[in-house]
């Protein structure tokens, strides 16, 4: 099974050098997709957009449709997203239909993150993000 997400991951402390004073959120933030399975980590994608259905599907066919064929070569993976929005869009799905003789996406019950190992790790990288020390200088030392 593969398990992609996607998450914001904010600092509260930035340089003074690298921010405005009208930044919101505590002073920055980036958005990741990442998909991951026991075999081996996937890539990791900055998302410079807002995450809407046509960005996801980019990120899907450009680089899960190349993962799992090389993590599952018999062509017998099964994917897992949460019930994101841009996750159920129609063109998404509709992807995923054209592509179930390669793998399969497994259905999720909503409002289930916690069953979602792809948000134990955002967790874990968010902490250990917010105790680094000195803190990250700016958002492009994330990527």
């Amino acid at each position: 099974m593969v398990v992609s997400g996607y998450a914001v991951c904010q600092t509260n402390s930035l340089l003074p050098s690298c921010t405005a004073d009208h930044t919101q959120a505590g002073g920055g933030g980036i958005m990741l997709w990442r998909t991951f399975s026991w075999a081996a980590l996937g890539p990791v994608v900055v998302v410079k957009q807002t995450m809407k259905a046509a960005n996801y599907l980019n990120i899907t066919a450009d680089q899960l449709h190349s993962y799992m064929a090389f993590v599952f070569p018999t062509e017998n993976g099964i994917f897992q997203q949460d019930n994101a929005p841009c996750h159920k869009a129609r063109i998404v799905l509709e992807w995923f239909e054209e592509h179930t003789n390669e793998f399969h996406l497994m259905s999720w019950p909503p409002n289930s993150p916690d069953l979602n190992p792809m948000e134990h790790i955002w967790d874990v990288m968010e902490r250990q993000l917010g105790a680094q020390t000195p803190p990250c200088p700016n958002i492009s030392n994330f990527a």
